[in-house]
C-alpha cells in the first residue's frame, strides 16, 4: 500500500509534467503562428506595399535589388521592399526606389 508521503511526490510530479506540457504546448502554438505569419502575411505585406509604391505597369521598368548583396550590380532604376516577421502580431517593412540622381523615395513602417 502507497504511503501518503509518495502519493503527494507522486502528485507533485504530475503537476510540474503538466506544467511543462502547457509551456511546450504554448510555445509550440507560438512557433506556429509565427512560420504562417513569416510565410503568409510577410509576403501579402510586401506586395501591398509594392503595390502602393510602384504600379504593376511600371516595375517591369525597374530592377528589384532586394536581395542583392552588391550594390555596384544595381543599375540606374531600381526598387527594394523587405518585411519581416519579428513575432506573430508585429510586421516589420522596410521599403524604397531610386530612379535617378535626386530621385527616389522610401521608408519603413510596424
Amino acid at each position: 500500500m502507497p504511503t501518503v508521503q509518495s502519493v503527494s511526490v507522486s502528485m507533485r510530479n504530475l503537476r510540474v509534467k503538466g506544467k511543462w506540457l502547457v509551456a511546450a504546448g504554448i510555445l509550440r502554438l507560438v512557433g506556429v503562428t509565427w512560420l504562417i505569419t513569416h510565410q503568409v502575411a510577410t509576403v501579402q505585406i510586401r506586395e501591398a506595399v509594392l503595390d502602393s509604391l510602384i504600379p504593376r505597369l511600371y516595375r517591369s521598368e525597374l530592377q528589384d535589388v532586394t536581395y542583392c548583396k552588391e550594390p555596384s550590380m544595381w543599375g540606374s532604376k531600381v526598387y527594394w521592399c523587405r518585411s519581416k516577421a519579428w513575432c506573430p502580431p508585429v510586421l516589420y517593412g522596410d521599403y524604397g526606389w531610386v530612379a535617378g540622381p535626386l530621385t527616389g523615395g522610401g521608408g519603413s513602417a510596424l
